[in-house]
């Protein structure tokens, strides 16, 4: 079975074959996975800011045209 998934197909009958395989372990319970396992760890570094400063105070002039 296992030289049937690396072949490129000159195995005659091997879709049967596999069919028959996926049915056999279906029934003894040895079955594919349904259900998506989704595990990530993340790994991020903690950015340590400077303090705000208090914003200067500006000084505006109207432009007239």
């Amino acid at each position: 079975m296992v030289d049937m998934l690396d072949e490129d197909g000159t195995t005659p009958h091997a879709s049967i074959r596999m069919e028959a395989a996926k049915q056999i372990l279906d029934r003894i319970g040895i079955v594919k996975k349904e259900q998506m396992d989704i595990n990530m760890k993340a790994m991020h570094g903690l950015f340590i800011l400077p303090p705000k400063e208090e914003p200067k105070e500006s000084i505006v002039t109207p432009v007239e045209d």
